[in-house]
């Protein structure tokens, strides 16, 4: 049996040190272009900080988003970092 020294998770580490840096690399996900708001396709907006997770409200409808609706994330009460490590848990060769 092989052991593992955790050497796979240096990589995953040194992208995703925060829950900041998970939200950051959704957002660049779901909006590789930038924002499109998804009722009226606008992509100006502006973005509302005061609560834990980040909403974008659309610049012309006023409608307001989260990046995680939509996603495999929407709905959870863990923290993206833990999602983010359980997924390159997932996908490493091998995997789990």
């Amino acid at each position: 049996m092989e052991v593992n020294t955790g050497t796979e998770l240096q990589p995953f580490s040194s992208r995703f040190n925060s829950e900041q840096d998970c939200m950051e690399a959704l957002i660049a996900m779901k909006w590789p272009n930038g924002f499109v708001c998804p009722r009226c396709a606008h992509t100006r907006c502006s973005y509302l900080t005061s609560r834990h997770i980040p909403l974008f409200e659309c610049g012309k409808c006023k409608h307001q988003t989260s990046p995680l609706v939509g996603t495999i994330f929407e709905g959870t009460h863990l923290p993206l970092l833990k999602w983010f490590e359980a997924l390159d848990l997932f996908l490493l060769e091998g995997g789990i």
